[in-house]
């Protein structure tokens, strides 16, 4: 089994102690504390982040974070009038096919100030 300081976190590739260094020496700093000195002593963490353990795998993650999200209440749950008119709301898969097109994506049919039936298409369905 490998030490722990020699092998990468699963989530932060640069986390071995080899590749620290090296990138240090490229930007031309002692180290990862000199990249904070302009920082008040006062607004700096003075203990260790305490994080909890690594997930094992992708998909433990994926959970973890629907998990948590599930708690969330969202607009589709609850009525809210927040956004004076932007809602959540059904738009037909055939609005987005047709705002995509090249037709509507370039000036073919005209100057943009010309052309206010693709403005509105724009405005309406984009």
């Amino acid at each position: 089994m490998k030490n722990r300081l020699e092998t990468a976190h699963p989530y932060m590739a640069n986390s071995v102690p080899a590749i620290k260094e090296a990138m240090l020496r490229v930007i031309g700093v002692a180290g990862i504390e000199d990249l904070f000195e302009q920082i008040p002593a006062e607004h700096r963490l003075k203990s260790p982040l305490d994080l909890p353990p690594a997930l094992p795998s992708e998909n433990e993650l994926r959970r973890h974070v629907l998990e948590n999200l599930r708690r969330n209440e969202t607009c589709e749950e609850n009525l809210s009038f927040i956004g004076g008119g932007c809602w959540q709301h059904h738009v037909p898969a055939v609005c987005d096919e047709i705002a995509g097109r090249a037709e509507m994506m370039t000036s073919v049919w005209g100057t943009p100030y010309s052309d206010h039936g693709r403005s509105q298409a724009w405005f309406e369905f984009a």
